[in-house]
């Protein structure tokens, strides 16, 4: 297996070091390795605008390498007296964290499936007040992603999902909470049987009679 070579820079993000590749330099560089020192120091002196290291006759290639190499990192735009090096595109896993994170995923598969069960439609008509209809959208999703009481789904809502934010609902009051819900277990036969029927018509369900023994 052959070695591609590159040109590394030694960067420090949040106090540790690590690298970034500044050029590849292909699988054919043909400087020895016992040259490299001599070919950073070269590098790093024209990189700084200092007037060229002598080189001996039999030392031309390496010129030429330099000479390539200079001129294709000031192509990219590279500045080696920049104070800070740019260590944007380093990664470190341990040091990446969100402590706002919230889940969104399971939020928007549970809303697309309550929109295509006509969620909202069903509770207009059963006259339920306009600024309790998206919030009992919410309690349901919380009551199918994180089961729980009123209290525990407003706590997940609050601080854990993103359902609000997808919504466009402002943070809810816990005993409005409760009010969404008492509404909704009133008027719950009518809401089974509709979303029953929501449902068929959805996914083309024949109706099954299924004995349990």
């Amino acid at each position: 297996m052959r070695t591609s070579f590159a040109l590394l820079q030694s960067v420090r993000v949040e106090g540790q070091s690590t690298h970034r590749t500044l050029l590849n330099l292909g699988r054919d560089f043909s400087i020895p390795k016992q040259d490299w020192p001599e070919l950073a120091k070269q590098v790093t002196a024209r990189l700084k605008g200092q007037a060229r290291i002598p080189v001996q006759e039999e030392d031309e290639h390496l010129k030429n390498v330099v000479d390539d190499i200079v001129k294709r990192l000031l192509d990219q735009g590279f500045d080696i007296h920049a104070k800070h090096p740019d260590g944007r595109d380093t990664i470190l896993t341990d040091k990446v964290y969100n402590p706002d994170a919230k889940t969104v995923g399971g939020e928007r598969l549970a809303l697309q499936a309550l929109e295509l069960l006509g969620m909202e439609e069903l509770l207009r008509e059963l006259k339920f007040p306009e600024n309790h209809i998206k919030l009992t959208c919410a309690l349901i999703v919380g009551r199918m992603l994180c089961p729980g009481s009123e209290r525990r789904t407003h706590k997940w809502m609050t601080e854990a999902s993103s359902i609000l934010e997808l919504l466009n609902l402002q943070e809810p009051s816990l005993s409005m909470l409760y009010r969404c819900s008492d509404r909704l277990h009133k008027h719950r036969h009518e809401t089974m049987d509709r979303l029953f029927g929501n449902t068929k018509r959805v996914l083309d369900l024949d109706e099954t009679i299924v004995f349990m023994i």
